[in-house]
Formats: C-alpha cells, sequence, structure tokens
C-alpha cells in the first residue's frame, strides 16, 4: 500500500511539474495524469473492498454493491466511480464532478490539438 501511494504522489508531482511548463501539450500531459491517478485510486479502493468482502464470507447477509463492486473491478472509469458513490466512498456531487471532469478530457484534449 506505501508504494502504491508513492507511485501516486510520483504521478501528482509529475503532473505538478508538467502545468509549470505552461504549454497546452504539457497541460494535457498533466491531466492525463492527474485521470490515471483518480481511475487507479478507484480501482485500489474497489480491490480493497473485495479483498474485505472475501475476509467476511462467513456473514450471513450478502453485501449490499455486489453488482457494483463486481463491475467497478472491470475495465470501465463510470462503474469505478458509481461503485465508489455506492459505497460511499464519496459524495454524489464528488462522484459526478469526478465523472464529469473525465468525460470532458477527451474533448479537451482535441480541442487543444486543433
Amino acid at each position: 500500500m506505501r508504494q502504491f501511494l508513492a507511485d501516486q504522489i510520483d504521478q501528482l508531482d509529475l503532473a505538478l511539474d508538467q502545468l509549470a511548463m505552461k504549454d497546452r501539450n504539457f497541460d494535457r500531459f498533466a491531466l492525463m495524469l492527474v485521470d490515471n491517478v483518480v481511475e487507479l485510486t478507484l480501482h485500489q479502493y474497489a480491490q480493497d473492498k473485495r479483498y474485505g468482502v472475501e475476509a467476511r464470507k462467513s456473514a450471513r447477509e450478502p453485501y449490499a454493491h455486489q453488482d457494483a463492486l463486481t463491475a467497478a473491478l472491470g475495465p470501465y472509469f463510470d462503474a469505478k466511480v458509481k461503485f465508489a458513490k455506492a459505497s460511499g466512498m464519496l459524495t454524489p456531487e464528488v462522484a459526478e464532478t469526478i465523472q464529469n471532469l473525465s468525460d470532458s478530457r477527451p474533448a479537451a484534449a482535441s480541442l487543444s490539438a486543433a
């Protein structure tokens, strides 16, 4: 877990360095780095939840968000955000903001390339 956090901090630090260059191409790279950190963090959260659920398999009640958890472990970013929201990691407002920012990233990248 420490290595995971160190890697994410390194990516955010690199993103900050890229923003300091004050160039639209470096800005795009910084945005991609931040987007990647968010996605990796949400995926790690889902993996940690899965381990916790598996450790409690003897519990009488099934995990309430099992379908969302299974989807979050897949390749789709929106499923990761939905699970984090459903499980209480993110407030609805923060989840919506993250999703909107991630959805706008490709559009922003194509605009700056023009």
